[in-house]
């Protein structure tokens, strides 16, 4: 079994996993419900396994809609989780059981933290078995704690003996001048990838690309790994243009798909992809109907993606958010995926809400860091929203959907909490809120989650502050907050549920505050006893209200 983390799902919960199990469950972006469920219940089968409540799990796992059950979708965070990875632990068992098998994670410097998680609890659950796991990691960038190893092995840079052997290696080295492999090995400092590349371009440069017959001329070796693959895809007709393509899309990709990118029939790009493998830039994984092509190394795929032109890499990335939405298949439905395209488009609003959703998601399933960093990326975006009203409304909802996951990890009075409520709490007293819903975010998601439960003083002082310059309460009266309710929708990592419903506000505690009311000009006896007897009850002063000082 083989898996490879990838840096555009390293925020995404449990992908090692989704990834594979998608593809080995037959399952298509353009599925019905049926056909999805249909499929999911076959997968499970022929592993022995059954019942609806493993179907559900793997749906979730998959992010496959199946119309959960009314019990599944109240399902704790936490069990959700559990069940995740007793389901794949279960998998990997029924696999490991029939013989000798071989774990191998790729890349896990981008391993998410859910997968992390797993790891010790399958290798604990699976220690008696015949199972060998490999995971491979790169000193940069600094990746997460892995579960402590038997035996690690570092890889250095070879030494330049073996880089000369590595070079002689290569196929069609030999028809290479010594000097020219030595300049290979001063060029290539040690790195086995740089090496196989620089000889493949010398290589390249000395055979016609018609026949392969011996071309006239020196060869020079390329400064850089840009050059190098630049030179290269000149000598590939049409080459370039399905590397760039390919390389939006990401490291792995379906000739289908950059077919519906590039506008063009899958037919003629066979022959194009056939030369692209030829010339060690990309590899064949699987064969038929399924078969996929992927960047042979990280780098190369990044230097190709580097080489679109900006307006370009926008248009590539609309197109791939269009074919996405149109049903076309690219492996599990994401919402990161979505968001990282909405992203590199320049499509900032959406993104942001796709970067919501895809933490709200994470949430549920109890994946909180993955929660924090996706609702975090939308935070950045922010400040490329012209429309201050739509990006205080943006704001609003991630800062309410970061207060489940940084109370589960680092805690209700951590600092990170007291920062996302006081700004959750300024926006809401800097104008109403503009949200198209009948359920909206109330000011008191963020004052109810507060440690002190807002009796700061400082808090106290500033809401006086507001009420006494708008022709309020004076200074010196007492102010009531309103409580927060609905706590544990916000563990679930649904803010819009958590949110009061603006028609319960009390209209009391609004205009019980003022000395008389701004609609009639009623007097208004006092508020020491409680809006309940002192309220204003006209027509005006019992309007529902969110956001401003009037929520409050």
């Amino acid at each position: 079994m083989q898996a490879s983390c990838l840096e555009i799902f390293s925020s995404t919960p449990l992908y090692i996993a989704a990834g594979p199990l998608w593809a080995r469950a037959g399952i298509r972006t353009d599925d019905s419900e049926t056909a999805r469920r249909g499929k999911i219940v076959a997968f499970l089968s022929d592993r022995g396994i059954d019942g609806p409540d493993a179907v559900e799990t793997l749906a979730g796992l998959l992010g496959v809609a199946l119309g959960s059950t009314p019990e599944a979708a109240q399902l704790p965070p936490a069990e959700v989780k559990r069940r995740q990875f007793a389901l794949i632990i279960g998998l990997v068992g029924r696999i490991v059981r029939t013989g000798p098998t071989l774990l191998w994670i790729e890349d896990t410097h981008w391993l998410d933290p859910s997968s992390v998680e797993l790891l010790p609890q399958l290798i604990g659950a699976l220690r008696e078995t015949p199972l060998l796991v490999v995971l491979t990691r790169r000193s940069f960038p600094a990746g997460p704690e892995l579960p402590g190893a038997d035996e690690e092995v570092a890889l250095s840079p070879l030494p330049p003996g073996e880089s000369l052997e590595l070079a002689r290696a290569v196929p069609g080295a030999q028809a290479l001048r010594q000097h020219l492999l030595s300049d290979v090995v001063s060029s290539a400092d040690g790195l086995p990838l740089f090496i196989e590349q620089l000889v493949i371009s010398l290589v390249s440069q000395t055979r016609d690309p018609a026949g392969g017959s011996p071309r006239s001329g020196t060869p020079t070796v390329p400064l850089t790994l840009a050059e190098m693959l630049s030179e290269r895809l000149d000598r590939l007709p049409g080459g370039r243009r399905i590397v760039q393509a390919a390389a939006c899309v990401g490291r792995a990709f379906t000739p289908s798909f950059v077919a519906a990118l590039l506008g063009e029939d899958e037919g003629a790009l066979s022959d194009p992809l056939e030369a692209l493998v030829g010339a060690e830039i990309l590899r064949r994984q699987g064969d038929g109907p399924g078969i996929e092509f992927e960047f042979r190394h990280t780098l190369l795929r990044l230097v190709a993606y580097e080489s679109v032109l900006q307006a370009d890499r926008r248009a590539y990335h609309t197109r791939i958010v269009a074919l996405l939405k149109d049903g076309q298949d690219l492996g599990p439905a994401l919402p990161e995926v979505v968001a990282h395209h909405l992203t590199a488009a320049g499509a900032i609003e959406t993104a942001v809400e796709s970067w919501l959703a895809a933490g709200t998601r994470a949430a549920r399933r109890s994946a909180h860091v993955e929660a924090l960093d996706d609702l975090g990326r939308g935070l950045g975006l922010l400040d490329q929203v012209r429309d201050d009203a739509i990006r205080r409304d943006l704001e609003i909802k991630l800062q309410a959907a970061r207060i489940g996951p940084i109370i589960a990890t680092l805690g209700s009075t951590s600092a990170e909490m007291g920062a996302c409520c006081h700004r959750g709490l300024e926006l809401c007293l800097n104008g109403s809120i503009r949200i198209p819903t009948r359920r909206r975010i109330a000011p008191s998601a963020f004052d109810g989650h507060r440690p002190c439960l807002c009796r700061r003083v400082g808090i106290r002082i500033e809401r006086r502050r507001r009420h006494s310059a708008t022709g309020g309460a004076p200074a010196d009266q007492n102010l009531r907050a309103t409580p927060a309710q609905r706590v544990s929708p916000f563990w679930r990592g649904d803010a819009r549920l958590g949110a009061m419903p603006a028609g319960q506000l009390r209209a009391g505690n609004r205009c019980a505050r003022a000395s008389q009311c701004s609609p009639c000009s009623r007097r208004v006896a006092g508020i020491e006893t409680g809006p309940s007897r002192y309220s204003c009850r006209c027509e005006a002063a019992m309007r529902p209200s969110v956001g401003g000082a009037d929520a409050f």
